[in-house]
């Protein structure tokens, strides 16, 4: 160190099934979800040493895919291909990406994409101003979501 910056990249790999669920894959995608909690928190506690965490989840052929039957594609560019991902990981880690800490790239063959995680949706808030009841849940969580019509009153 000796006082000259600090750098350093962190790049983890993550799944579509841990970012967005998947059926049949219970034991697979909450450890992949993890892999990418883990990797924005080490974004947040990393920043002050300089250094950078990303995560990464290509679209790729992999063994799991073989159990659809999947044959291997055409000859030429596959789409599916997993070193379609290594660009963007060498990108990552480059000092040209020094600023980009604590997101998620979604690579698909030749798209890479921003994964845009939970955030806030709709809200509903108590009639009280304190604490919601079980009572008012009924129709609040049905006006929350749009499934309540709106030209009724309820009191």
């Amino acid at each position: 160190k000796a006082g000259k910056p600090v750098t350093g990249r962190l790049v983890s790999t993550t799944s579509g099934s841990g970012l967005f669920g998947n059926v049949g894959q219970a034991n697979y995608a909450p450890a992949k979800s993890a892999i990418a909690t883990l990797s924005l928190v080490a974004a947040l506690e990393m920043e002050r040493y300089g250094v950078t965490s990303n995560c990464l989840s290509p679209i790729a052929a992999t063994r799991m895919l073989a159990s659809i039957g999947r044959d291997g594609g055409e000859a030429g560019w596959d789409r599916l291909d997993a070193s379609n991902a290594s660009p963007v990981v060498a990108w990552l880690c480059s000092e040209q990406a020094g600023w980009v800490t604590g997101q998620i790239f979604r690579v698909d063959g030749n798209k890479v994409m921003s994964v845009e995680g939970y955030r806030i949706g709709n809200v509903y808030e108590s009639k009280s101003g304190e604490a919601v009841t079980v009572e008012e849940l009924g129709v609040g969580i049905r006006k929350m979501f749009g499934a309540f019509p709106t030209g009724l009153t309820i009191s």
